[in-house]
Formats: C-alpha cells, sequence, structure tokens
C-alpha cells in the first residue's frame, strides 16, 4: 500500500491572495487520520484555529479564527495514510489585501 499523497492545497503553494482568507484546505487522494494544520506568520506566531475534516476523510480544513492580515505565512500539514505511515509537507502564500 502506498502513502498518501497532497493532491492539492489552497491556498497553493507560493500563491499571492488578492482576497480575505480564513481556510487553509488540504486534499488527498486518499483517506487520512489524524491531521495536523498549522499556520504561522511571518514571525513563527501561529495562528489561532480549528480543524474540519470531510466525511470522506481525504479533505482536511484549517479554518482560522479571524481573516489573515496581509503578510506572508507558512503552513505545516501532517497526516497519517490508510498505510500507517506519516506525510507531511509545507506550503507558504502571501496576503496581499487587508481584511474586510
Amino acid at each position: 500500500m502506498a502513502h498518501a499523497d497532497l493532491e492539492d492545497i489552497s491556498p497553493d503553494n507560493g500563491s499571492r491572495v488578492t482576497f480575505p482568507i480564513r481556510n487553509v484546505t488540504l486534499r488527498f487522494n486518499e483517506d487520512v487520520s489524524l491531521p495536523r494544520i498549522i499556520v504561522r506568520d511571518s514571525q513563527g506566531k501561529m495562528m489561532k484555529g480549528k480543524l474540519a475534516r470531510r466525511s470522506d476523510n481525504t479533505t482536511a480544513t484549517f479554518t482560522l479564527s479571524t481573516f489573515l492580515r496581509r503578510g506572508n505565512y507558512r503552513v505545516q500539514w501532517k497526516a497519517r495514510s490508510a498505510d500507517g505511515h506519516w506525510v507531511s509537507g509545507n506550503s507558504y502564500f502571501i496576503v496581499q489585501t487587508t481584511t474586510p
């Protein structure tokens, strides 16, 4: 059995977001368990929020407590594949707009 692969992350890695953002979403090619998503600003401060998974267990969304302010952000993620192995990664994006 192969490890799960991240098929999509929103916002996209390296993207410049020009609209208010409050969610970070990961979609995998197979079911995952125990997903973790951490969003940090350019000073390393962890953003507060809540993690939710869809019933199919292939999608995890981190909903931030507030809209992100203008700046650079890093997403650190981790999830356990169906084969029991952990997969993880990082993603970066820039928010170029002010909060609503």
